[in-house]
């Protein structure tokens, strides 16, 4: 699994926008790498204790949409709202 993670972040290093900086692992208080990227997310991985995280922002399909709201008793929508950002 490390090696998963090391391998996206050299990918993410790749991409124009993509910060990477030395920042404090909350599972273990060691200096960890994290990076940020403009397109694909965030992450991080200790070197000391085997912590490793990444966010990315991603958006539902219609229809996984409508599943989550049936779950909620909500009406399916016939199309997404128009995202602003």
């Amino acid at each position: 699994m490390r090696a998963v993670g090391l391998k996206l972040m050299l990918l993410l290093k790749m991409n124009m926008g993509t910060h990477s900086y030395t920042g404090e692992c909350p599972k273990c208080l060691s200096n960890m790498q994290k990076w940020t990227d403009t397109r694909n997310g965030e992450g991080g991985e200790c070197l000391e204790c085997g912590y490793f995280f990444y966010i990315k922002e991603d958006k539902r399909t219609l229809k996984e949409v409508n599943e989550l709201r049936e779950d909620f008793e909500k009406k399916p929508l016939k199309k997404l709202k128009k995202q602003q950002i």
